[in-house]
């Protein structure tokens, strides 16, 4: 299992160039970079924190997690909330 924090950085570039923002979504993982990633590392199962822009909506997850399989990621996927707990194997 890989738990990483998540930033929209590539499809959300034309809207934050040359604001603050860019800054920050420079030193986020994106989505679509861990996407691949994740999948290059043969993990098991993928869980999304420190979700950047934070999601106000199920279609705010959705794009989250279309962003890692849009990276190449094939396998699970938890868009995570805060509080979320995850139960290892059994």
């Amino acid at each position: 299992m890989l738990v990483h924090e998540a930033c929209r950085a590539t499809s959300l570039a034309p809207y934050v160039e040359g604001s603050a923002f860019e800054t920050i979504f420079s030193y986020h993982a994106d989505t679509v970079a861990l996407g691949a990633l994740a999948e290059k590392a043969g993990v098991g199962q993928l869980v999304l924190n420190h979700l950047i822009p934070a999601p106000e909506s199920d279609e705010d997850r959705a794009a989250h997690e279309q962003e890692v399989r849009d990276g190449g990621w094939t396998g699970p996927v938890l868009v995570g909330s805060d509080l979320d707990s995850v139960v290892l194997g059994g």
